[in-house]
């Protein structure tokens, strides 16, 4: 018995000398040659180190390190890690810690692979250098705890993560910071920040089955110069936040960028549940609100523009538009649909409207193409309109609109539906045609509209009216009532091709009423008639080689313009001057106008003049001379003014 307890207690001694003198081992030189050959016997035979170092209990830092695998070599300037001491589970290689540092990697892919071999409690790399395709990474330090490797070279896990710089495409992320934790579902940004494009973006995230949720986004100074935009920016990085979804909470701050070509200054915006897989009208209960320095849009700039948008069930309600524009201001709520508006108020002051009036009627445009519009409240003030793009010029300026209760598209078909419309220029011209102080006041009552009151002053006469359209009736009957005096005669030859300009002053009486429903219906229904009066006329061919050139005074006694279900008759009576005897007769029928004919014959004993003012015909002469050539293709030749 003796003999076993010494054989026994021997034994045990010789094991602690042996522990001892290994332990001794790991704090002498001959600890790397000895983790060397160990590792050349292991799995990690490609793994070596310059020097090594032990620290207790088993944690081993590997200085200068390389590692070869196949054709890739490895430069590992400090590799450390601790082992755990169960040292083996699920079949791997257990480490309690495991840090990388100065590692530069082309193949994340590779490292990953020889990672997932190992169970690891706490991963470090640090200093790492990191180049994929078009990513690139430097200066990166990330700490993931407990790795788990399933689909991709990015493990989940707990992860914080900085980087100096994050390039992909062209675009940079600098001063990268991550604290997240990263699952196959559920995963949660508990805060990221970076600087991209001049901005500061910080916030968080939240991951759902649908994609990711935005939180708290913040995105500070975003500059985005003229040569490019946002939109181009955003498709590059789109492998970045292609699985962004949704917005909870986003604020853009001191931002301008050029988005779906508007340009934006000095935005100020907050977005707020918008669902970024659906269109601005698929949004539930989504909100968005600015405040913008200027916003160029179309050729068109806002200066100073504020709104509150809200986005729910196909519906857009828009609170508090305001913005000035065209050296006035526009003011603007309601709800917004995609084929109606309903608008609460309208107000528009100051607006001076003096060039590009094709986006004026491409505003138009899209106002015809509603299918419903009504507004409780317009208010226009002390606006101007002038249209120099293309003859006949037109302007008005001091123009006054105040309009109550107003539905001016009902099923695509444009009107007066419903409400009361006041509405007054200063002054108004519409090529020679000049007035001021005018004034239309009109109504309607379920699609009834009434035209109460038309009154134009012009500068030697007036131009007066009433009417009533009855919209709601079938086929839209309508019946005018006009008459004027000191109506320039210029403003009579616009509607001509014949290139004759002319002075005098008229004086008319319209009687006339359809159908409207349709344009077939009018050329088919127009009935009516009107009688006109010419005095101190005074007629003129321009452009044209006739010595001396054609002028003649005249006077107009009546002319009468009967209309028959679009069948006009044209007759006149007593057309004289000095001299001179002629006429005005014609037809035409609205079904097809050109086929018509309007003839002007003044002749006097050395000045003929013969035109048809329809077909564009004319022949002019002097029997006292030789008659010159006829001329049945005018040049283009607008009409002049006295």
């Amino acid at each position: 018995m003796r003999k076993v307890l010494a054989l026994l207690v021997a034994v045990i001694g010789l094991g602690l000398v042996v522990i001892l003198v290994l332990f001794a081992l790991l704090h002498t030189t001959y600890l790397t040659p000895l983790t060397n050959q160990a590792l050349a016997h292991s799995r990690f035979s490609g793994l070596s180190a310059e020097s090594v170092e032990y620290q207790y209990p088993l944690h081993l830092t590997l200085n200068n390190a390389t590692y070869r695998q196949g054709e890739q070599t490895w430069y590992l300037p400090q590799l450390a890690f601790s082992v755990s001491p169960r040292l083996v589970k699920a079949g791997k290689l257990a480490l309690d810690t495991l840090l990388i540092d100065g590692l530069n990697i082309r193949q994340p892919q590779s490292l990953s692979a020889i990672l997932q071999t190992l169970d690891i409690g706490q991963l470090a790399l640090q200093h790492l250098d990191l180049a994929s395709g078009a990513l690139s990474a430097r200066d990166v330090d990330v700490q993931i705890a407990h790795p788990e490797w399933h689909t991709g070279w990015l493990p989940y896990g707990t992860i914080q993560l900085s980087a100096a710089q994050l390039y992909y495409q062209g675009e940079a992320l600098n001063q990268l910071l991550i604290d997240a934790d990263y699952r196959a579902q559920n995963s949660t940004v508990y805060g990221a920040s970076f600087r991209w494009r001049n901005a500061n973006v910080s916030g968080q995230a939240e991951q759902y089955p649908h994609g990711w949720s935005l939180v708290n986004v913040t995105v500070s100074g975003l500059d985005i110069n003229d040569a490019d935009t946002l939109d181009h920016a955003l498709a590059v990085l789109a492998p970045l936040h292609q699985h962004v979804s949704h917005i909870n909470s986003l604020d853009l701050l001191s931002s301008s960028f050029t988005l779906a070509g508007a340009q934006f200054n000095n935005l100020d915006a907050s977005l707020e549940n918008l669902d970024l897989t659906r269109s601005w009208w698929q949004q539930s209960k989504g909100y968005l609100s600015f405040d913008a320095e200027s916003i160029d849009y179309l050729g068109q700039q806002l200066i100073s523009a504020t709104a509150k948008l809200h986005f729910d069930d196909d519906r857009l309600t828009v609170d508090d538009f305001d913005a000035d524009f065209k050296q006035g201001r526009v003011q603007l709520s309601g709800t917004i649909r995609p084929h109606s508006a309903t608008l609460q108020s309208l107000q528009i002051s100051g607006i001076k409207w003096l060039e590009d009036t094709p986006a004026l009627a491409a505003l138009a445009e899209k106002i015809r193409a509603l299918q419903q519009l009504s507004i409780a409240q317009l208010d226009i003030n002390r606006s101007q309109i002038i249209q120099l793009d293309q003859k006949p010029y037109w302007q008005l300026s001091g123009l006054n609109v105040d309009g109550q209760q107003l539905e001016l598209i009902r099923n695509g078909q444009p009107g007066l539906w419903n409400g009361e419309l006041e509405i007054s220029a200063n002054s108004l011209s519409y090529g020679p045609l000049i007035a001021s102080q005018g004034v239309v006041n009109t109504h309607s009552q379920k699609g009834d509209w009434q035209l109460e009151r038309l009154f134009i002053p012009l500068e030697q006469g007036y131009i007066e009216g009433s009417g009533r359209w009855q919209l709601n009736e079938d086929g839209a009957p309508w019946q005018l009532t006009l008459s004027g005096d000191g109506l320039p005669l210029a403003s009579w030859l616009t509607w001509f091709d014949v290139p004759l300009t002319g002075s005098g002053l008229s004086e008319f009486n319209l009687d006339a009423q359809g159908l409207s429903a349709s344009r077939a219906l009018l050329t088919h229904s127009l009935s009516g008639q009107l009688s006109a009066s010419v005095r101190e006329g005074h007629l003129a061919l321009t452009g044209q080689p006739v010595r001396p050139p054609y002028a003649q005074d005249f006077t107009l006694e009546q002319l009468t313009v009967s209309a028959d279900r679009g069948r006009l008759t044209l007759r006149s009576e007593a057309l004289s001057g000095p001299q001179m005897t002629g006429s005005v007769r014609g037809e035409i029928d609205l079904v097809n106008p050109s086929q018509g004919h309007l003839w002007l014959r003044m002749h006097s004993p050395c000045q003929r003049l013969d035109a048809d003012l329809v077909a564009g015909d004319y022949q002019a002469g002097n029997p006292c001379q030789p008659m010159q050539p006829a001329i049945n293709t005018p040049p283009e030749t607008s009409l002049g003014t006295d």
